[in-house]
């Protein structure tokens, strides 16, 4: 999702000069790590590289942690239940659990979430077939964004390729937007 869709989708968007409704801005250079990325794993084109600001996490990235979800078919039924069936799937290729159960919801929301300094973290979602683009990102208790998911479809993993580890145990926060499309959707956060 674009900066300007995600700011829309959370009610921040301004038509103003610094907002989205001018020239598009000029595209940041491409990190280092971005340029080693292989082309069968690199970002579309409208999808920007991933917007971390915060200074208390690490990215853990693993290319096998993408093999458990990126098939998952939602039942298009009860997305709470899909989106337990799509995390269980990756539990024995990322070594993690649930911490806490399905949070269900169809409106944007964001809730607390305890983390503790060297564990990595990920959060599932699924969303009804009529949400084309369910978006989750990770907060950390200064509200520096810790991650952010990088697709623009109903099934988002934080991180898709890894998982989102932090250096300090506190309180952060998960917020879910719906980027395109309405109704209803669980998230469940998974840790090692």
């Amino acid at each position: 999702m674009s900066r300007c869709t995600w700011l829309a989708a959370w009610g921040m968007l301004s038509t103003g000069p610094l907002g989205c409704g001018g020239a598009p801005p000029a595209a940041p250079p491409p990190s280092a790590a971005a340029r080693q990325v292989t082309a069968a794993a690199q970002p579309q084109p409208d999808e920007p590289e991933p917007i971390v600001t915060s200074k208390k996490v690490t990215l853990r990235r693993n290319i096998a942690f993408m093999s458990c979800h990126v098939s998952f078919q939602p039942s298009g039924g009860d997305p709470t239940a899909d989106v337990v069936a799509m995390a269980q799937r990756c539990a024995d290729v990322t070594g993690m659990h649930a911490v806490e159960p399905p949070v269900a919801a169809s409106a944007p929301q964001s809730f607390p979430l305890r983390v503790e300094a060297g564990h990595c973290y990920r959060v599932y979602g699924v969303a009804s077939g009529t949400v084309k683009d369910l978006d989750v990102r990770i907060k950390d208790s200064r509200g520096e964004v810790a991650g952010q998911d990088e697709t623009n479809n109903a099934t988002p993993v934080l991180s898709e390729d890894g998982a989102v580890c932090f250096d300090t145990s506190e309180q952060a926060t998960v917020e879910v937007a719906i980027g395109a499309g309405a109704g209803a959707y669980a998230v469940q956060v998974w840790s090692d």
